[in-house]
């Protein structure tokens, strides 16, 4: 028990100081970097006011005013007198001849002697000719002062360039600043790797060249770098970022010893306070010991009880919580274990409930042994093979009929060999000769040390069966319908155009426009005529009927008066109602004043019903009414007292080519009037229904909603 409560604190306590080391390098490369980012920043606002004084010279050089190198020369020392970082400006022409110079008087050895000057070999110089950008030059001697300077080499709009020179002193500013600030020292180093100025007095007075350590060579490069280095026999954590202006790096380092200090002091506190927690865990597990040990004795007793299926019947007491705590879970353990034992003794007797109410007929087979373990009793029922039947796979498979015996036996025998699940459909023969669909579903079952066993369950699936066959008929069906309509459609495309010509030179010939015509001769060409028309309606029609099946009908709607249509329908049929002894009215009292859909479509529809009604009433009246049955709908009803309709033919009123005409009536038309009718009702989100009694009449109303569905067309 010491042991298991002194190792994890120990091992804690070496995971924290390794944490702990890391964290302290961590933090001081973090503030080296944030020392290095802040001076070159700083840098490079040093370098702001050069570059703005660069500009604006360059203005006033391209003024008209400053033509002459004297004017020139005079703005150039005004403006390097009057800046305080800024030594020298002169103005060179495009090859860096110096055309105009001005000098501070007070550094400058030389005042005055640089006019003509060759500049063209100046650092930077032929970079910013060439890429016509503003570019700084690393640090130099400069032959103005005698200190080390930079230049800033700015070209102008005229091809003409201005040097702007200034000490590199001027950018030591923020070192001083930092002088004091914090443990990092902080050095600027030329493109060249060698120290200019540095925080460090050693660096700074020896101008150390630190060309050759990693972390300069990594920030040239990347921009940014930090590593511990050694120099001088010391070593140090440093941080280097390179100023992309100049080419200068910044370096802030500090010592690896100082930085190994600070952690070791905190991992010194950090092993005595381990020590101090490893001491009290020993005492304490040596208390909890001598207080726990009889308690857990009498605990573990109980669990081994427990595990030989001896339930225990009341939990032991203890004064200690948690051993209070771990006896009442041990006892509700095993309270659970024996309701457990009971829902499975229930579980199993639903199971077997269910394997004997099962429609299928479930097994299972053993492979080595070559035997069917278990069959369930349907297969008595479902076959009539009882169960002792099922012995080993080849008595199954004389059950498969004969044609399909073959092929099912190897389905069989590939599953089993490479131990997948499975599923065959095929028939079987029963015991009466019947013959049976089925479907076998098959799991393969590997235990670790049992041999591998096939468990399935046999499903009649007979019915199924037939019921796809069934689809598939109707599926073939309305595939021939399809095609039918297709076919018509072309074909009464093909047959109109001669029929049209027949039509058209038989009347020709009937009104004597190619010469005088006999009696008879006029009589067999009315009777050509009349054919011909006959025949040309039946096309028109045909051609209707198929553009309604295949789903070609393009139906647009549009607002109008149903009580003025249905007086155009009664106008249109007027001369085919048989005289004097059939009457037409129309009423319209209770129709709506506007209908939104198809108008030519309901007037096609409504001239087929009137039609309809007068050529099978010879005497009486023929009624068209409209009404409106509620709000949303609208009815138009078709009413004769003509020769009505028996009940048993109603059902096949709505039949393609249906004659159901009385034989004392002789009606002309291709039975596919109202076939069509009730396809265009459709299509206008309406129906047509019929009542009808033999000798009576007969009453066709067609109802349709007052807005045309917008699935079922446009509007316009």
């Amino acid at each position: 028990m010491v042991l298991g409560l002194v190792v994890p604190v120990v091992v804690l306590g070496g995971f924290a100081i390794a944490f702990l080391m890391r964290e302290q390098v961590v933090s001081a490369q973090h503030e080296n970097m944030l020392v290095a980012r802040t001076t070159r920043s700083k840098v490079q606002g040093k370098m702001a006011e050069p570059l703005q004084l660069a500009h604006a010279q360059a203005e006033i050089m391209q003024n008209p005013a400053f033509t002459t190198p004297d004017s020139r020369s005079a703005a150039l020392k005004r403006a390097a007198e009057g800046s305080f970082a800024v030594d020298a400006l002169m103005l060179t022409d495009s090859n860096g001849l110096v055309i105009a110079e001005g000098i501070d008087p007070g550094p400058s050895q030389y005042p005055g002697k640089f006019l003509g000057l060759d500049s063209s070999m100046r650092n930077g110089f032929a970079e910013a000719m060439r890429t016509h950008v503003a570019v700084w030059s690393d640090v130099f001697v400069s032959t103005i002062t005698g200190n080390r300077s930079v230049s800033l080499v700015d070209p102008m709009d005229s091809g003409e360039a201005l040097i702007v020179e200034v000490s590199a002193a001027s950018f030591t500013d923020p070192l001083y600043q930092l002088r004091n600030n914090g443990e990092s020292r902080v050095s600027i180093l030329s493109g060249a790797g060698v120290v200019l100025y540095s925080t460090d007095q050693d660096l700074a007075d020896t101008a150390a060249d630190l060309s050759g350590l990693t972390i300069i060579r990594d920030a040239r490069a990347e921009g940014e770098a930090t590593d511990i280095y050694r120099y001088s026999g010391q070593r140090r954590l440093g941080s280097a970022v390179r100023v992309d202006e100049t080419g200068w790096i910044i370096l802030a380092s500090r010592e690896w010893n100082g930085v190994q200090a600070t952690a070791q002091t905190l991992i010194a506190f950090l092993v005595l306070a381990v020590s101090v927690m490893v001491f009290g865990a020993a005492l304490l597990a040596r208390r909890l010991a001598r207080a726990f040990g009889a308690p857990v004795e009498e605990l573990t007793s109980d669990a081994r009880k427990l595990a030989a299926g001896e339930y225990l019947k009341s939990p032991r007491v203890s004064r200690y919580r948690e051993l209070a705590e771990l006896a009442d879970s041990m006892h509700t353990m095993s309270d659970a274990v024996l309701e457990r034992e009971s829902r499975l003794r229930a579980s199993e007797e639903r199971y077997r409930f269910l394997v004997e109410s099962l429609r299928g007929v479930l097994w299972e087979y053993d492979v080595e042994a070559d035997r069917f373990v278990f069959v369930a009793p349907q297969a008595g029922e479902m076959l009539g093979y009882p169960a002792s039947a099922w012995t080993d796979l080849a008595s199954w498979g004389e059950k498969v009929l004969d044609s399909e015996r073959a092929g099912v036996l190897a389905a069989r025998a590939d599953g089993i060999s490479e131990g997948y699940p499975h599923e065959m459909v095929y028939r079987m023969q029963a015991a009466d000769g019947d013959v049976l669909w089925v479907r076998d579903v098959v799991s393969v079952v590997q235990e670790e040390d049992g041999p591998p066993r096939l468990i399935g369950v046999i499903l009649d699936i007979t019915a199924e069966r037939q019921s796809e066959s069934n689809r598939v008929a109707a599926q073939v069906a309305e595939d021939a319908s399809r095609t039918k309509s297709v076919f018509l459609a072309s074909m009464s495309h093909e047959l109109r155009t001669p029929l049209n010509a027949i039509i058209g030179f038989s009347t020709v010939l009937a009104k004597g426009m190619v010469g005088p015509l006999s009696e008879e001769q006029e009589r067999q060409i009315q009777m050509i005529n009349d054919a011909g028309r006959h025949l040309l309606d039946l096309v028109n029609e045909i051609l209707d009927l198929s553009r309604i099946e295949a789903g070609r009908v393009d139906i647009v709607a549009a607002p109008f008066e149903p009580s003025q249509l249905a007086a155009e329908v009664a106008e249109l049929v007027q001369p085919l109602v048989r005289g004097d002894s059939v009457s037409l009215s129309i009423e319209t009292t209770g129709a709506p004043e506007s209908l939104l859909t198809d108008r030519e479509r309901l007037r096609q529809i409504l001239i087929n019903l009137v039609n309809n009604a007068a050529k099978f009433t010879e005497q009486g009246s023929i009624t068209l009414a409209v009404t409106s049955p509620d709000e949303l709908s609208v009815a138009f009803a078709v009413k004769d007292t003509g020769c009505g309709i028996s009940k048993e033919n109603l059902p096949l009123l709505f039949r393609e080519f249906g004659r159901l005409g009385v034989p004392a009536v002789e009606a002309n038309g291709t039975g596919l009037g109202l076939v069509i009718s009730q396809g265009y009702a459709k299509l206008l989100g309406g129906l047509i229904t019929v009542e009808s009694t033999l000798g009576q009449g007969s009453v066709f109303t067609l109802t349709l909603p007052r807005a045309l569905p917008p699935e079922s067309g446009t509007v316009s």
